[in-house]
């Protein structure tokens, strides 16, 4: 019997910036000042310095800039633009403790068909409580790359111009988040895309970063080389692909690294842990010839036993967009909405002209 699902639709926005971070800092503010799920980004906001653990506002830009070099250049565009003082935009004052039920997996190119490595991702919120932005940025000064964005700076996935690609699923957080001096997830995967080559040079970087995040990320170059992260305020947990051991990494919402348990807080795994499951059971009969096609087959399969989630209405949770990356080729595939319903587009790093293009996604949504 075919599944009935109730249809609806949303846009998304894909923006291409170039030129300085300054520039690109006012193309964002003209360009989505009129967006209604973002009104909140443009709000002044009192800057809280004890918040992130900083003494005041310019030591915590002084670190900004040392992991992710202009990125205080592009937010005082954004804020010119509005004539806002640079202490009052929001950014410098956000941190996120939405929930995000996402998952994705790592392929070692030794497991895969092709002999290339393969990233599978979905991601999970509700429709109106995420940009739905996809940024191709070619930015002067940091590696060119394509993600989407949360509170517009930031970057939920991605892969750049090497073929470094990452993405991030939110892991249990207690109900008081630790209290020590460092960013969001956010700041991190914005860092790692604009500065690293390869999941070296981000795992270096995340051994200085001053992480305090409860979330999960993948990391996987065109080399090939992987890495798990799983961080729980300033502590955190790394696997990586030792040759071809594990033959894939897989993150969904909750912490799965024996050294990471405690985190888990005894919380209520009933959704996530099958899907983590279901994931690893499809890999492991896939393997080791995992192809494209059979990546998009998990997406597109309904959890537990895939990634998919039309849960848009029950529990204000759906898939926004699926994805698919190539890191040897530097490109992405992806869907905007739901994997059911819309069609897949591929972007490198050179599609597309500075500017603004709009795409309708449809959201299928049924009860669970």
């Amino acid at each position: 019997m075919e599944t009935q699902y109730d249809l609806t639709e949303g846009t998304y926005l894909h923006i291409v910036l170039e030129g300085s971070p300054y520039q690109a800092g006012i193309l964002l503010a003209k360009t989505l000042h009129n967006v209604e799920r973002l009104s909140f980004c443009f709000q002044p906001f009192d800057f809280d310095a004890e918040k992130f653990g900083y003494a005041d506002l310019s030591q915590m830009q002084k670190a900004l800039e040392q992991y992710c070099p202009g990125f205080n250049e592009e937010i005082q565009g954004f804020a010119d633009e509005l004539a806002l003082p640079i202490e009052k935009v929001f950014h410098y004052s956000a941190n996120s403790q939405a929930v995000r039920a996402c998952s994705h997996f790592a392929v070692h190119p030794s497991n895969t068909k092709e002999g290339k490595p393969l990233l599978g991702r979905s991601y999970e919120m509700s429709p109106n409580d995420e940009d739905r932005i996809l940024i191709t940025s070619r930015m002067n000064g940091r590696a060119k790359s394509i993600g989407f964005s949360t509170i517009i700076f930031g970057r939920l996935d991605g892969i750049n111009e090497h073929g470094l690609s990452a993405t991030m699923s939110a892991s249990i957080a207690p109900p008081q988040r630790e209290k020590s001096k460092g960013f969001d997830f956010w700041v991190f995967m914005r860092a790692v895309l604009d500065t690293c080559q390869n999941v070296a040079e981000a795992l270096d970087l995340l051994r200085e970063f001053p992480l305090n995040a409860y979330t999960n990320f993948l990391l996987l170059d065109a080399s090939g080389d992987g890495a798990l992260i799983e961080a729980a305020g300033s502590m955190r947990a790394i696997r990586r692909f030792d040759g071809e051991i594990p033959p894939y990494l897989i993150a969904v919402q909750h912490y799965s690294l024996p050294e990471m348990a405690t985190h888990n807080l005894d919380r209520d795994l009933n959704f996530s842990a099958p899907r983590y499951n279901g994931i690893k059971q499809r890999l492991e009969a896939d393997k080791p010839f995992v192809t494209v096609d059979s990546m998009k087959g998990i997406l597109s399969s309904e959890a537990p036993n895939g990634s998919f989630c039309p849960y848009y209405k029950t529990y204000g949770l759906g898939t926004l967009w699926s994805e698919v990356f190539h890191p040897a080729e530097r490109t992405v595939e992806l869907i905007f909405g739901s994997v059911t319903h819309n069609p897949w587009y591929t972007f490198g790093m050179m599609d597309g002209v500075p500017g603004v293009r709009e795409y309708i996604g449809i959201f299928a949504s049924k009860g669970m």
